[in-house]
Order: C-alpha cells, then structure tokens, then sequence
C-alpha cells in the first residue's frame, strides 16, 4: 500500500468519525428548533419577549402546563376542561407563526365568527376535534381540541377569546 493511500483510507475514516460524532450530539440534546421547554406560568419574557397575562375564568378550565416551543416564538399552554378534556392554546407575536400545520385536519366545516369585534376562524369535525385562531392587538392566537363533547368547545370559545391576553415585554 502506498503513502498516498494509506493518506487517503485516514481521511476516509476521518470523515466517517467527523459524520457519526455530528450525529450523536444531535440525537443526545444538541438543542432540536422543535424543543419545548417548561415553564411554571405563561411568562415567556426571558426567551420570547412576551407573556400571557389573562386567561379564561370559567371555572371548568384549568390550566395545567406551559411552553415555549418552535424555536422559542410561540407560548403553547395545555388546558384540563372538566371532566377530563384537554385543550391547548398558542400564542405568538403576529409576526410569528403559530405551526397550526400541527393540528392539521381532517375538518369538516370552516366558519367566521366575531366576538366581541374580533374575527374568529373555525374549523370543526364530527368527531370532535376544534380548531379556533384569531389575532388580537399584536398577537395570534389558536384554541385546539383533539376530542370533546359537542358544542364544548364552541362554548368555550367566547371565554378564551374575550379573556386571553398577551403583552410584549
């Protein structure tokens, strides 16, 4: 074997080593855009510049976990609604997406409603799932359920709506 190949099979191995080094840091926490990092209460202020300072005041609506998640730009807080429904709420800056592609279909039916002056955008099915979005001062906002009892989740929709507020700072 010559010089210039034992040269090459070194920078061969090299590379392979470089390639499955770069993949064990990804796999074991190289920090993933889509992370969701935990947080006590809806203040996001340290990472994304905002917090959630109203929530709804039903009391079947309780809120149970917060995140921040995509790349640390939308608010994401999970909701138990008695007896055992769960909803989730994001919120982000208007200039940011809220990836509504993750609560992706099937829906039925697409309606606009207003409330309170503000333009409501849902989509239901049969089944259950709800998907209501609206943007209000500089924030967007989106209500989802998987599942739920019918009319559930159009009854609450007035409450978040009318009640959730985000404030930059």
């Amino acid at each position: 074997m010559t010089t210039e190949q034992i040269i090459l099979l070194l920078l061969l191995f090299s590379l392979l080593l470089i390639g499955i080094l770069i993949a064990c840091l990804r796999a074991h926490g190289g920090g993933s855009e889509d992370d969701r990092i935990p947080y006590e209460k809806p203040d996001f202020r340290d990472r994304a510049g905002f917090e959630v300072s109203d929530l709804p005041g039903d009391e079947i609506v309780q809120l149970q976990q917060c995140f921040l998640c995509h790349r640390q730009t939308v608010g994401e807080l999970e909701f138990l609604v008695e007896p055992a429904w769960k909803a989730l709420v994001r919120v982000a800056r208007a200039a940011n997406s809220l990836h509504l592609e993750d609560f992706s279909g099937p829906y039925d039916t697409n309606r606009v409603l207003y409330l309170d002056g503000v333009r409501v955008l849902v989509r239901t099915s049969p089944g259950g799932r709800y998907l209501g979005s609206w943007t209000r001062g500089d924030f967007h906002y989106a209500l989802y359920f998987e599942a739920g009892e019918m009319g559930m989740a159009g009854g609450l929709m007035d409450d978040f709506v009318r009640e959730m507020d985000a404030e930059a700072g």
